[in-house]
């Protein structure tokens, strides 16, 4: 930003330090989310499993080691998440759980352009380039969540209807 007209020292810190405060509530926000969703679908799993056992493609140990472990992690929990959903309903297409995992990987490729982006001399342009991208990315994510928050109401509610467990 050095030479670009009107821009001060104090601007580039006021700048830096809102994007930090950003950055730190989106991380709280994201650990926040994936620990209550991941101790939901090690739930729905178990309910899953001891509903129809035949029904799950993956292993209980994969329904939370597929979110972390790299390259399986780009399709695994939209597995495990089709398996639920058919559990639940066997007779229905889970559209829904695709439109979820597509929003989702959406939103991690604008996360690449976004940090791509960021790599080269940092221009109003630039700037100007990464918050479209910013804006476009939390679009997709808010699409990705109201998916998936549809996703496990409709399971829960399945499994809810279902009765108890069977001995």
């Amino acid at each position: 930003m050095a030479g670009e007209p009107g821009v001060g020292i104090a601007d580039w810190v006021s700048a830096v330090n809102a994007s930090y405060g950003a950055v730190w509530l989106r991380l709280i926000a994201l650990l926040a989310t994936a620990g209550a969703l991941l101790t939901w679908v090690w739930r729905a799993r178990i309910d899953a499993e001891l509903r129809d056992p035949a029904g799950q493609r993956l292993s209980r140990a994969w329904a939370i080691g597929g979110w972390f472990c790299p390259i399986v992690q780009l399709w695994y929990p939209l597995v495990v998440m089709e398996d639920l959903w058919r559990a639940g309903r066997p007779d229905e297409r889970g559209s829904l759980v695709r439109y979820w995992w597509y929003a989702l990987l959406a939103y991690v490729v604008l996360l690449v352009a976004i940090r791509l982006e960021s790599l080269g001399d940092v221009t109003i342009p630039t700037l100007n380039t990464v918050a479209v991208y910013s804006t476009v990315s939390l679009l997709v994510l808010c699409v990705s969540a109201a998916c998936l928050i549809r996703v496990v109401r409709q399971i829960t509610r399945w499994q809810s209807a279902a009765g108890p467990l069977p001995a």
